[in-house]
């Protein structure tokens, strides 16, 4: 798909969640109207989830103190959907480029070579005092 049309694609979707949201208000929860701050009494619709009693409220939850919780949560969600957007957004990455394995190679050692050792001429021993005193000499 083209990066064009995907633009496009995305542009009319954002459009068509606009108007879609705009044109089902009447179907969402309902929200106070001002009709009760001028009508004397409560409303129907209104249901009392808690009371007060010697100054303190007892039942459903009034102003619970989670601001900071909410706001956390408020906080990923805009976090996680820029992490969302960005991976979105992001090149594809490189395809993987396999090579293949060098071939195996076998050295063959060194050939031994045996070496006679080189015939010493004959040597005989002469002998030149008493005492078995002398040296070798060629025959």
């Amino acid at each position: 798909m083209s990066s064009l049309l995907r633009k496009n694609l995305l542009a009319l979707s954002v459009a068509a969640v606009a108007v879609t949201g705009a044109a089902s208000a009447g179907h969402a929860a309902a929200i106070g109207s001002g009709a009760l701050a001028i009508a004397p009494g409560e409303a129907a619709s209104v249901t009392q989830v808690g009371y007060w009693y010697r100054g303190r409220w007892y039942g459903g939850c009034y102003n619970c103190g989670n601001g900071a919780a909410v706001g956390a949560g408020v906080a990923l969600g805009i976090l996680g959907a820029a992490a969302v957007a960005g991976a979105v957004a992001a090149p594809p990455p490189p395809p993987v480029v396999y090579y293949e394995p060098p071939p195996v190679v076998y050295y063959q050692p060194a050939p031994r070579v045996y070496v006679e050792p080189a015939p010493r001429p004959r040597s005989c021993w002469v002998q030149t005092g008493p005492g078995g005193q002398g040296y070798f000499s060629p025959c």
